[in-house]
């Protein structure tokens, strides 16, 4: 599963520039809310990468999905969650896996509740390729 998933308000994250809303500062708020990082001192705005675009057209929303680099380890992280951050309640654990191919593949193939969602496929080929990634999810 992904770690962050926010919805864009349009008054709380609004861009400097006027009132349509920036999508950076929706997921930088989901970011803090949900794990407890801190913009500047954990991660940028530059440091996302949005990688794809989904819709729903069954209930008319869409969701762009992403990576961002931290300068935490995930141990911190962890730590940070554990204590409590403001939107807790949003994530029942947090499952720390190694971020290569074989070490995801291995975690999403061997706990029936999760599949190789969309997201987390699309980081996966966005940091290995995807002859790569293709190779070791085609091993299973």
């Amino acid at each position: 599963e992904t770690s962050v998933v926010e919805g864009l308000s349009r008054p709380t994250d609004r861009g400097t520039h006027g009132d349509a809303p920036d999508i950076y500062r929706c997921a930088c708020r989901g970011l803090a809310e949900e794990l407890g990082l801190r913009e500047s001192a954990d991660f940028s705005a530059a440091d996302i990468t949005f990688l794809s675009f989904g819709v729903s057209t069954q209930y008319a929303l869409w969701a762009l999905r992403g990576i961002v680099k931290i300068k935490r380890d995930v141990s911190d992280v962890v730590a940070r969650w554990d204590n409590g951050v403001k939107d807790k309640f949003e994530n029942q654990d947090i499952l720390p896996v190694p971020f290569t191919p074989q070490d995801v593949a291995s975690f999403v193939f061997t706990h029936q509740s999760f599949s190789l969602k969309p997201t987390i496929y699309h980081a996966l080929v966005h940091e290995f390729g995807r002859e790569h990634v293709d190779a070791v999810i085609a091993s299973y």
